[in-house]
């Protein structure tokens, strides 16, 4: 399980991470690929919409969601001072401005927010499991 949850928040972390860094970029007026980056957008959008999903659980018992996303999303909400609702609007909004390419400071904070929570609990997942190793 922990295996598990290590190669899950790794791939969250690197979609993160690329989207983020591309953003900068962009931000920076540095050349970035436009294939490249519509590439990373939409990988960005899948996460979120993700994200939303497991965070629609928490208020819906008809929506379907993934335990590690739904960690994901309470810890997030926790961190941002965010009730369940609140997220999915603020989600919701990120999702759209990454359709529209034309990425807010709330979902780039959002996108952030993600990396940070997941980058914890990865170290946690791969410290579990190079523990067990022993």
């Amino acid at each position: 399980m922990l295996s598990k949850h290590s190669m899950k928040g790794m791939d969250v972390l690197n979609t993160s991470t690329d989207l983020l860094y591309s953003l900068e970029q962009v931000k920076a007026g540095r050349p970035v690929d436009g294939e490249e980056l519509a590439v990373r957008l939409g990988l960005g959008q899948d996460l979120l919409t993700r994200l939303l999903d497991a965070a629609s659980s928490q208020t819906s018992k008809t929506a379907r969601h993934d335990l590690f996303m739904l960690t994901i999303a309470e810890q997030v909400e926790k961190k941002l001072a965010l009730r369940p609702s609140e997220l999915q609007l603020r989600l919701r909004q990120a999702v759209k401005d990454l359709q529209n390419q034309q990425p807010t400071p709330a979902t780039v904070q959002i996108l952030e927010t993600v990396t940070d929570v997941v980058a914890g609990i990865t170290l946690r997942s791969v410290e579990g499991l190079s523990t067990s190793l022993l």
